[in-house]
């Protein structure tokens, strides 16, 4: 892809993939690393404590190792620990390269996913049920607040760094004549 024009170009480009190499270790053991990323290139505006900011670019970058067990009659129940690390990079119209993103992030954590299977309504059997939860802790390496700023003390010197938790539960089903829902 490519883009030529000024800022003032509401032109751009979006692309996301996904690998996901899996090794199966037993009939009911597999490890997985999954790779997701994705970029954007467009005029996105967005507000802080500053005021109004303008990004052009984005990326993020997410690696996830992933252990899965099967157990159970027909491995109907799984449980699979992950872990996963986030990068992201802006590029903001008043910054410089990626590194120098005002809002760029790490996330560092690991989840707990729980699955259920064969629990489709009316005879079926293809439905599941999935749960979850997930623990990261998010660094944005650049953020600098007004305060810290203003007087050079270190006040608010990772205001914006937090732990997280999710929860999740997501319900799928095929049907016999292939129609899904979730």
């Amino acid at each position: 892809l490519s883009y030529e024009g000024s800022s003032n170009s509401l032109s751009g480009a979006n692309a996301s993939g996904m690998i996901a190499p899996r090794y199966r270790l037993s009939d009911a053991t597999s490890l997985m690393v999954i790779y997701d990323g994705t970029y954007s290139k467009t005029r996105d505006f967005y507000s802080d404590e500053v005021g109004p900011r303008e990004r052009t670019e984005y990326q993020r970058h997410t690696v996830t190792p992933m252990f899965s067990i099967g157990f159970g009659d027909s491995d109907r129940y799984r449980i699979s620990p992950s872990f996963f690390y986030t990068r992201t990079y802006n590029k903001d119209v008043e910054g410089g390269g990626w590194d120098d993103g005002l809002y760029n992030y790490r996330d560092t954590g690991g989840s707990l996913d729980f699955t259920m299977g064969q629990l489709g309504f009316g005879g079926e059997e293809n439905g599941s049920l999935r749960f979850g939860i997930q623990y990261y802790e998010r660094d944005y390496p650049n953020y600098t607040s007004l305060l810290d700023l203003a007087t050079g003390l270190g006040l608010e010197e990772d205001e914006r760094d937090y732990h997280g938790v999710l929860g999740r539960v997501r319900y799928n089903c095929v049907d016999s004549s292939g129609f899904s829902w979730g």
